[in-house]
């Protein structure tokens, strides 16, 4: 891949940020957010009442997994829609 088109695929995603753009397809995408939201809420789910799991899931690990899930989740809400933007 050469520097403009990354560059480009960059800037496609940030300019999704921008009140009035959207993602194309953003039906698609939300369902690509449900579906990591059902993620999210399945891992603190496992690391609770999975014998063991808790030892791979520790609260460091779910807390940065958190951290990473809110950001792709307010991204994926603010690009799915022309009518909000950072």
């Amino acid at each position: 891949m050469n520097e403009t088109t990354l560059k480009e695929k960059l800037m496609s995603i940030l300019s999704a940020l921008k009140a009035g753009q959207a993602l194309a397809n953003p039906g698609g995408w939300k369902v690509v957010q449900n579906y990591i939201n059902l993620a999210a809420g399945c891992a603190g789910i496992a690391a609770t009442f999975v014998p063991g799991l808790g030892a791979i899931l520790t609260p460091d690990v779910l807390e940065a997994g958190i951290g990473i899930l809110g950001a792709v989740n307010a991204y994926f809400t603010t690009t799915t829609t022309e009518k909000i933007g950072l």
